[in-house]
């Protein structure tokens, strides 16, 4: 969500995240200690209800170690390895979880999800031209950039609240795509919505292609013809670089090394997880509450953070009912209420990161563990924000501006004549940017 905390003008919010309201439970929750496999899994359940991923693991493993057809043991260690990205491991569980019972929809869907992140298919293939590709963006109010999907320019919005290539109708029908239902999107608000699926042939991002990629469509405003989120990213070592206004794509065989630099430049470094099909989190504090889960989207543009009922009351912060603000997301008509607090990602605090409460719902009640939040654009824009997905590490920095002119380029391929000049001094726009559900409203100002 995107507010301006003086006039508290909102036109924005998080895309298509969502958990269990977060509960009391802590990782020394239930009995003082298993005695059975029966009451070790169910105590890893608990656990893993929690958030305590660690602890629930543990349990399992008790569980498994007196009962080795433990049902409930092999789903929840096979959820959490595919959570850490640990894909071996989460389908050694998810076959044992299938040898017992192979009608199992859970063990199916998780060897699906296996073979997504594997990126398993005939015509699949990531190329990249350089060590680095850079894809320049303009904030307004989310990145925006160029690219080419099936040979035609796409004007393309980045959100890791989206699965991966997110297209319009338009579009999509433009290029002949053919699509088919693809269930239902969760949005703002907790609000849901229908989508379609399909298959792209090739995505182009400067000097990176990829093959034979899924799509999505679904609503996106006047002049934006899709949004790029999660599943693409996840196929490079991929750097949102808001200081610098560019995306950096970079091989996954450069994590080892772009870690110990990040590392010796001072950067927040925290583990993150990856949960089906397309959601990032880790771990933070806001305020002096207790460090809790968080979900990664950087969809909310003006927002650093939004917090659940239960965190905002943990985090002693009282958000303005004085300065209520409507807007229309991706599933419909969302009220949310502005606050302002400290947020710590790793070693680095951020102070007065701007926030919003959603009264009348959250878009965090879908998965089967708890979060307090969302953290999103308002924070990251202070520096550079690195998805590693082979070391499974969220980095955060904050560098110094390139010694470039001062410019703002927005193609990231060749452009017609007159784009360049258009971004030199581009209209402000607002924008309502919920998952891809975007409405965009002409402002007077020239940047």
């Amino acid at each position: 969500m995107h507010f301006r905390i003086a006039s508290l003008v909102v036109v924005g919010l998080f895309t298509g995240v969502g958990a269990t309201a977060r509960t009391a439970a802590s990782p020394g929750l239930g009995p003082p200690g298993p005695t059975t496999p029966a009451t070790a899994a169910i105590l890893g359940d608990r656990l893993f209800a929690a958030a305590d991923f660690g602890g629930a693991e543990r349990a399992y493993r008790s569980a498994l170690r007196n009962d080795r057809h433990n049902a409930a043991a092999e789903l929840g260690l096979a959820r959490i390895a595919l959570y850490r990205n640990e894909l071996g491991e989460a389908e050694r569980h998810a076959r044992a979880l299938a040898a017992d019972d192979p009608s199992d929809p859970r063990a199916n869907g998780l060897r699906r999800s296996i073979a997504e992140r594997r990126d398993e298919g005939p015509d699949y293939r990531v190329t990249i031209t350089d060590a680095q590709v850079d894809v320049p963006f303009r904030i307004d109010p989310l990145p925006e950039f160029e690219a080419l999907v099936d040979g035609k320019r796409a004007h393309l919005l980045l959100d890791t609240g989206g699965p991966g290539l997110t297209l319009g109708s338009s579009f999509a029908k433009a290029l002949g795509v053919a699509t088919r239902p693809g269930g239902e999107g969760v949005f703002a608000g907790g609000l849901r919505g229908a989508i379609r699926s399909g298959h792209v042939d090739r995505l182009d991002l400067g000097g990176a292609s990829i093959r034979s990629l899924p799509m999505s469509v679904a609503g996106v405003p006047p002049g934006i013809d899709g949004a790029l989120g999660t599943n693409v990213l996840y196929r490079f070592l991929s750097t949102i670089d808001y200081a610098n206004r560019r995306l950096v794509l970079r091989r996954k065989t450069e994590s080892k090394t772009f870690n110990a630099g990040a590392s010796a430049r001072g950067a927040a470094i925290v583990p993150m997880l990856l949960v089906p099909d397309h959601f990032i989190f880790a771990r933070a504090r806001v305020g002096d509450a207790p460090e809790a889960l968080f979900s990664v989207d950087t969809g909310g543009a003006g927002v650093g953070v939004q917090l659940t009922k239960t965190e905002l009351h943990a985090a002693a912060i009282v958000p303005d009912s004085s300065h209520p603000t409507n807007f229309v997301g991706g599933g419909g008509a969302v009220r949310t209420l502005p606050f302002a607090a400290d947020v710590t990602l790793g070693r680095r605090t951020f102070r007065q990161v701007p926030g919003v409460y959603s009264p009348d719902g959250d878009p965090f009640g879908t998965f089967p563990f708890s979060i307090a939040g969302a953290i999103s654009q308002e924070l990251f824009k202070r520096g550079a924000l690195t998805f590693d997905f082979s070391a499974m590490k969220l980095i955060f920095e904050v560098p110094k501006p390139l010694a470039t002119s001062r410019t703002r380029r927005f193609c990231s391929v060749e452009s017609p004549k007159g784009v360049q000049q258009s971004a030199k001094c581009s209209q402000a726009f607002l924008a309502v940017s919920s998952r891809v559900g975007h409405h965009r409203v002409r402002a007077t100002s020239c940047r």
